[in-house]
């Protein structure tokens, strides 16, 4: 039977990695994914959270290089996080991506990438009138 915490960490890497991208760059899936000059950063911040769920005894069910090929293969899809942000609704940082930091941190597990992306979401988020920089 499978793991669905395998299943579960998989949809976890693939909002980690696009959904705060995506409010930085305003770029879909298909350009997060596949622009040659994002693969090494979206790669970085996909390792970090691969290892954090490898701590937590978790094998997501799509290899990263698989999940990134696949992500390029989505099109001109922009993500939830990104919809919200053009809205000017609340961003979910802290569900997509503080709550992967803390059990990073929990399992002493540096995701400096990932804490630099976010940070920089959450300050895009307060110029435009959204949630605090508070946060982290």
């Amino acid at each position: 039977m499978d793991n669905i915490r395998d299943h579960l960490w998989t949809k976890i890497l693939a909002n980690l990695t696009s959904n705060p991208l995506s409010v930085l760059t305003g770029g879909t899936l298909e350009q997060i994914f596949g622009l040659p000059a994002l693969k090494p950063l979206v790669k970085k911040i996909m390792d970090e959270g691969t290892l954090t769920a490898a701590a937590y005894g978790v094998r997501p069910s799509c290899a990263p290089d698989a999940l990134i090929e696949l992500g390029s293969r989505m099109g001109a899809v922009r993500t939830s996080m990104l919809q919200d942000y053009e809205a000017g609704r609340p961003l979910e940082l802290a569900a997509i991506g503080d709550a992967v930091l803390e059990l990073a941190a929990r399992k002493g597990i540096p995701m400096t990438t990932t804490a630099d992306i976010i940070a920089l979401a959450r300050l895009r988020d307060a110029q435009r009138g959204g949630a605090a920089l508070a946060q982290r």
